[in-house]
Order: structure tokens, then sequence, then C-alpha cells
């Protein structure tokens, strides 16, 4: 009995060996066919990416000029000639056009829309006129460099930059120091600004363009009028209420005597004029 109990545990030991054995390989076999999958995985993904690669190439050339020398020479000549009928990949071929708009900015009216949105383009354009950035694209308008540039030539640029640009301070001040009616592009918190708003209107119409509040502004007022007499009128939220009371004077005289009627008037306008401490031609009688 002992000998045959020994006999039977050694053989479940071998019959366990054996099973463990065998499934070592197994699970090799397992653990290889997963980093097959895997492999094959990336390798369509790679797959996938060098064909989208190919076909962004392919189309890239179909862009291409195929007789650049030809086109360079007839740009070389007379620009505009050569691009009014250019096909579309002339229009989109940045070289080109570049060459194009070194001659004269209005070449980039000719451009495709890809390129109204290239920066190198419509500096250069820019660069020669403020009127270039009428062109950009709305992604490029946002560009400080091509507003900060359009704005210095020339205020009226300000309306063509985006409104991040003319929520900045410095191209707005830049505009408003040129002519202080480019407040009125100026975003809400810069109308707002009393500074910004002070340097608008030593050079132009800026008080109608204001803030609210800053046109009852004394010292903003009497900077306006000083530039504008008529300022007061055109902007100005500060009023005087005066009462008169006219005493043994016959209305019908007033209306029918033109000098009598101009006199009041006139005596109107300084009363006004010395209660606000405005000069007297600042004040408007209706």
């Amino acid at each position: 009995k002992p000998e045959a109990k020994r006999a039977a545990a050694s053989g479940a030991a071998t019959k366990s060996g054996a099973q463990a054995g065998a499934a070592k390989p197994a699970a090799k076999e397992k653990a290889k066919a997963k980093e097959q999958v895997k492999g094959k995985v990336k390798s369509k993904g790679q797959t996938d990416a060098a064909e989208d690669a190919q076909e962004k190439k392919e189309k890239k050339e179909k862009k291409c000029v195929t007789d650049r020398p030809m086109w360079e020479d007839a740009i070389r000549k007379d620009w505009e000639a050569a691009l009014r009928d250019a096909p579309e990949e002339v229009r989109s071929d940045l070289p080109l056009m570049i060459q194009a708009a070194a001659q004269d900015w209005r070449a980039v009216t000719y451009a495709s829309e890809e390129l109204l949105g290239e920066h190198d383009l419509m500096m250069m354009a820019a660069q020669q006129s403020w009127w270039a950035i009428e062109h950009a694209s709305s992604e490029l308008a946002k560009d400080r460099e091509l507003a900060a540039e359009s704005v210095r030539q020339y205020w009226q640029a300000l309306k063509f930059c985006s409104k991040a640009m003319r929520g900045d301070r410095d191209i707005v001040l830049e505009a408003v120091r040129q002519d202080g009616a480019a407040l009125q592009w100026a975003t809400k918190g810069l109308r707002a600004e009393r500074d910004l708003v002070m340097e608008a209107v030593k050079t132009g119409s800026a008080l109608p363009h204001a803030a609210f509040e800053l046109r009852a502004d004394r010292e903003l007022v009497l900077e306006a009028v000083k530039r504008d007499p008529c300022a007061l009128a055109l902007g100005c939220e500060v009023s005087v209420h005066v009462r008169f009371e006219v005493h043994s004077l016959d209305s019908q005289l007033l209306f029918e005597e033109p000098g009598v009627l101009l006199a009041f008037a006139e005596a109107i306008r300084s009363v006004i004029a010395s209660e606000g401490g405005a000069p007297t031609e600042a004040v408007g009688v209706v």
C-alpha cells in the first residue's frame, strides 16, 4: 500500500508538470498573437498617415505653377495684365504673388482667399498702403503688427481691424492722435477711458463717440470746444436751463423784426456762456 501511494503521487506530479509545461508554450503563443495584432494596427495607422501625406503632396503639386519662369517674366513686365486672367494656381502661388505685390500692393486684390491670410504677403502690401488691410482675411485682421502698421499710416485703417485690435489701447491711441473721429471704432471700454478720450478731443470730433458719462465732464467739454465750437451741439450732454421772463415787450414785434430776435438770442448766448464757463461762440441757441 505505501508503494502504491508513492507511485500514484509520482504519477500525479508528472501529469501536473506536463500540464504546466504545455501551458507555457500556449501563453507564449497567445502573447505573440497579441503582438502581431498590435503590429498590424500600428502598420495600418502608419499606412493611413503615409497615404494622407501623399494625397496632400499630390494636391500641392497640382497647385504648383508648371511654367514658373514664364509667369515670373510676365509679372515682371506687367503684373496687372499677368494676374488679371491668371489661373487659380498662379494666384495661389505665394512667391509669385509676393513678386507682384513688391511692385504694387494692389496685386493682393488678385490673390486667392488662402493667400489673403499670409502674413508676409499682406505686410508687404500694408507697408505700401494702409488700404491693404481691408483685403486681409478676418483671421489676419487680428494680427497686431499688420494693424499697427496700417493705423500708423492712416487713422481710418482702424475700422478694418478686428475687435481685438480696436480694443488695443496703443493702436487706438495712435489713431485718435491723428484724428479724434477714430474714437468711433474703439471698443466700448476704451471710449470710457478718460485719458484716451482727452487725447481724442484735441484732434477731432470725438465727443459724440465718448462714453455717455464723459460727455458731462467739464474739462473734456471745454477742451473739445477749444478746437471746435460746435462740439457742444455735436456731443455734449451738459445743458444749462435758463428761464426768461419778458415783460413790456410786444411778442409780435419779436418775431416780425429779425434784428430784435437776433439781439435777444445773443443775450441768451452771453448768459449761458458766462454761467457755463464756455466761450460765447460755443453756445448755440435754437
